[in-house]
Parts: structure tokens; C-alpha cells; sequence
């Protein structure tokens, strides 16, 4: 079992090699290194990405850091070795200590040859010294303290220490989610211009309208982005996911507010009306639920007489 934390927790020593593993943070190393998405890893960077706050994460054989969010601290004993695991498919490019006469590092690597995941397996000689290490890799650097407690507390508190340190990356994962999701606009901006591209190529762009009013349904969810006619039909364009989960019925109304018989049809994002209105009308529910986005044609009259 883990549990999350979202205070630093107490320093913790680690008195013996980690059993080498491959974890990867959600998004980031898990993709890489073809792994399982860690559940406490996901919530963490979810809490992230909504608080801007990424707990540490504490496992009964290690502490996971949020990289770059809070400093890990490592107490060593003398005769034991502390494991720093770190993502799967890094690669070290140098360890530097800043006390080198009585610490010792090594870098070790575990896992798949094709996602082989990085160790920094830290010793000190004495009991209560401290120092800092910095681990360089392909992906980024990291800092961590290292302590060696005096012989007494150290030994006193022995049981309780964790076998390693690893990290999750949220800041990454965030970044990845951002990115996907300007993907998926863009995908689906191409996939509006493709639709418009089959809708119009055989219009006449001299008999095009889009001397359009929309009022009302701000909140809606479905008031439309861009409205045209070319003479003949008339294009309502729906904002990205509005037709998907909630598209919106069309009304036509006459000058007396009466319903006008207009057929019309979805076309991804795109209501495409068969004909000329002076007024519509979009609307979603009943009763209380009922929302509405009123439309108004200004150049109906210009349109319907065969001008511009």
C-alpha cells in the first residue's frame, strides 16, 4: 500500500541495495519504459495539475519525490548502500559529491535493454557527516542531500528505514496532457476546414452571407462559432464536442414566432440547413432545462432577393 503526503516527511535512511525494479511516473516513464500506469502516481500528478501542490508519495520499501518539487534527503549508514532510482530509459552522465573523501557513489543499471532504468547507489564511510549530490542524465538534473546520522541514531532507528528513493515527474505529465490536448484541437480544427472544404467548394463565394446575429446561450454550450449562407443553404458551425454530447435541435421561426418547416442535418460540427431563414433558433431540454440560442439573419432580405 502507498499513501500520499502533501508535507515533506521525515528524513529517511536507507540501509540496504534496493530491489532493482522499473517505475515510471504516469505519462512520462510509464510510456517509456512500457509499464503499468501507477494508481498513487496518477492521483498525485492529478492533484498536481488541479493544485498546482505534488505530494510525496510513501511505500513500505520507498519514498517517491515529485521531481522538482521538494529536495530528497537521504540518510546512509556506514556498510549499507542507498539506491536513487531513477526513470527508466535515462542515462547518467556524471554523479558529483560534494564531500568525495568520505562518500562513495556508483551508477547502476537494471530492467529491459530497451528501457534500462537508472541507479545511483550512494555509501558513506563515517557516521554524522553530510553532503550534497548531483546527478546529471539525458533528461534533466537532480539534487539531493545525504546524511549520515551519528553511530547511536542511526542504529536506534535502523527498523524503521526505507529501502529506497525514486521520482514522478508532474510537471512533465502535466506538460504531455497540455500538449495532447492542443493536438486534439488542432486535429480537430483540420477536421472542421476538411468539412467546410466538402461543404462549400461549389459555392459561389459572391452569393456567401454572413451577416449573422447570435443572442443569448452564452452558457449553452453549443452557441454556434460561425454562421454563413450561400443562397441555397445555410451553415451553422457547433463548438468542438457540442454535436457529440449535446447537439442542439433547429428551429426556424417566421416573423410572428411561428415554427418555419426547415430540414437540415448534422455534418460533424456543422448544422447545414436545407434553405434561407430570417430567424432561428437553437435549442436543448424542456421546461425549466430548456436552453436557447436565438439567431438572426440581417441579410435575408438581401440574400432572398439575389443580392449580396
Amino acid at each position: 500500500m502507498s499513501r500520499c503526503s502533501t508535507s515533506q516527511p521525515k528524513r529517511f535512511a536507507f540501509t540496504c541495495l534496493a530491489v532493482l525494479g522499473t517505475f515510471g511516473a504516469f505519462g512520462t516513464g510509464a510510456a517509456r519504459a512500457g509499464s503499468r500506469p501507477d494508481a498513487a502516481v496518477r492521483e498525485a500528478t492529478q492533484q498536481f495539475a488541479t493544485t498546482g501542490k505534488a505530494p510525496v508519495i510513501e511505500r513500505s520499501d520507498s519514498v517517491v519525490y515529485p521531481f522538482g518539487e521538494s529536495q530528497p534527503v537521504l540518510q546512509c549508514t556506514p556498510l549499507r548502500a542507498c539506491d536513487v532510482e531513477l526513470e527508466a530509459g535515462e542515462v547518467v552522465h556524471g554523479v558529483a559529491l560534494g564531500d568525495t573523501e568520505r562518500w562513495i557513489s556508483s551508477p547502476l543499471y537494471s530492467g529491459d535493454p530497451d528501457a534500462l532504468v537508472p541507479h545511483v547507489v550512494v555509501k558513506p564511510r563515517d557516521y554524522g557527516i553530510s553532503t550534497n549530490m548531483i546527478v546529471t542524465t539525458t533528461r534533466r538534473t537532480y539534487h539531493l542531500n545525504l546524511v549520515a546520522p551519528a553511530k547511536g541514531k542511526s542504529e536506534d532507528a535502523e527498523g524503521a528505514y526505507l529501502r529506497r528513493v525514486r521520482f514522478y515527474y508532474p510537471g512533465d505529465v502535466v506538460e504531455q496532457w497540455s500538449d495532447a490536448a492542443q493536438l486534439e484541437s488542432a486535429r480537430a480544427s483540420r477536421k472542421s476546414e476538411a468539412t467546410i472544404a466538402s461543404l462549400t467548394g461549389a459555392m459561389n463565394p459572391g452569393r456567401m452571407n454572413f451577416d449573422y446575429a447570435v443572442s443569448g446561450g452564452v452558457f449553452t454550450g453549443f452557441r454556434p462559432t460561425t454562421i454563413f449562407d450561400d443562397g441555397h443553404h445555410t451553415y451553422i458551425q457547433l463548438p468542438a464536442g457540442a454535436a457529440a454530447v449535446d447537439a442542439p435541435a433547429f428551429l426556424a421561426r417566421t416573423e410572428s414566432g411561428e415554427e418555419a418547416i426547415l430540414n437540415y442535418r448534422m455534418t460533424g460540427s456543422w448544422i447545414v440547413v436545407d434553405g434561407l431563414f430570417e430567424r432561428g433558433e437553437l435549442v436543448s431540454g424542456v421546461g425549466r432545462s430548456r436552453k436557447a440560442v436565438k439567431i438572426a439573419n440581417r441579410g435575408f432580405a438581401r440574400v432572398a432577393a439575389g443580392g449580396r
